[in-house]
């Protein structure tokens, strides 16, 4: 694992770590491997191998107490990067951004002219030759800049670009290897009324910056896999124990049965229950059976999916995106059965008895 410190906006230092002490432990369900690094800003790593999980996790930590000093020449923060390669073919290879609704594609789903140096995710992100993919899941870090720089240092002719350097964002990538950007780290600005001044840091902020990543590799890109991959990373279940074993193992109270669509929103219709009324007091809100839900198709495939509630519906409409206008009655109700066309989001307003 390599940690880049980038000096302003686009020079950077690569720092290697003098000694590190690895631990390997294995286990019936997993093999882990800690690498501790002594006196440095880049303290430990925590790698997670799965048996019967196709998944690797890592989580990455930073020590601010132990990073360089950042401030004057016009140079007012560093940007601390840790580089993620991977083995797959730098011909014909994407970058597959994860956004809110669906995966974009690189350089191809982007305008001409458009920035393509720096990427902004959601949940994970992807490389991909069409042939072998790689998959980043994350928590903290959602910056991203995919390989690409020119040296800042005047070189001999074809030689290497080494850092210092500039990001370039340019097409077709030289290698399928992410930077993810996990901090933007500055000890003084240059300030309009007051000139330089020293940055504070929150009170109660002691302890290690955290960075948690989870990667995997496959065939082709799916888009499916990538997404469920990315949600379920980020946004994790909670485990508890119980005393007594539930009668189901699995239950939902808001379910779809296709594997391409997400549920995003379930909320009730938004409208006010009380005009006219101005008061401290709370009121007793009336009890609510009109609900709005939301779907999403992210992987480009037309579907007609059905949603399962635990209460039987009594009416659903297809609403506006501002669900204010009525767009169509939904006739087919048990099961409730909608019509999505690929990467379509569809707003539904459903009654319950």
């Amino acid at each position: 694992m390599l940690l880049t410190r980038v000096e302003g906006v686009d020079a950077s230092n690569v720092s290697y770590p003098v000694a590190a002490k690895i631990q390997v432990s294995k286990g019936l369900q997993m093999s882990e491997i800690i690498v501790e690094r002594e006196r440095s800003s880049f303290p430990s790593t925590r790698i997670l191998i799965y048996n019967d999980f196709d998944r690797v996790d890592i989580r990455n930590e930073l020590d601010p107490e132990r990073m360089p000093f950042v401030g004057g020449n016009n140079n007012w923060h560093d940007s601390y990067y840790f580089a993620f390669p991977f083995n797959v073919s730098k011909d014909g290879l994407k970058v597959m951004r994860g956004g809110q609704r669906w995966f974009d594609a690189l350089p191809d789903d982007y305008l001409p002219g458009a920035r393509k140096d720096a990427i902004s995710t959601q949940h994970a992100i992807a490389l991909s030759d069409g042939k072998t993919s790689a998959y980043i899941a994350h928590r903290q870090g959602y910056h991203w800049v995919p390989a690409g720089f020119v040296s800042t240092k005047v070189r001999p002719k074809n030689a290497p670009a080494e850092f210092p350097a500039m990001y370039t964002g340019k097409y077709p990538l030289p290698e399928a290897t992410l930077f993810s950007r996990a901090t933007r780290w500055g000890n003084q600005a240059d300030s309009a009324d007051l000139s330089i001044i020293n940055l504070e840091t929150e009170p109660g902020l002691e302890d290690n910056m955290v960075f948690e990543y989870a990667v995997a590799g496959g065939g082709p890109f799916d888009p499916v896999r990538a997404w469920r991959m990315g949600s379920e990373f980020n946004v994790p279940l909670w485990p508890q124990y119980v005393g007594v074993a539930p009668a189901e193992r699995s239950r939902n109270f808001f379910a779809v049965d296709q594997p391409n669509v997400d549920i995003v929103a379930v909320k009730t219709l938004s409208e006010g229950a009380f005009r006219g009324e101005v008061t401290s007091a709370p009121l007793s809100p009336k009890v609510n059976k009109v609900f709005i839900v939301r779907l999403q198709e992210f992987a480009g495939r037309a579907a007609n999916v059905k949603v399962s509630v635990p209460v039987r519906f009594k009416s659903a409409a297809l609403m506006n995106i501002t669900e204010s206008v009525e767009l169509g009655r939904i006739s087919q109700i048990d099961p409730l059965t909608i019509p999505l066309q690929p990467y379509e989001c569809a707003t539904v307003r459903i009654e319950i008895e």
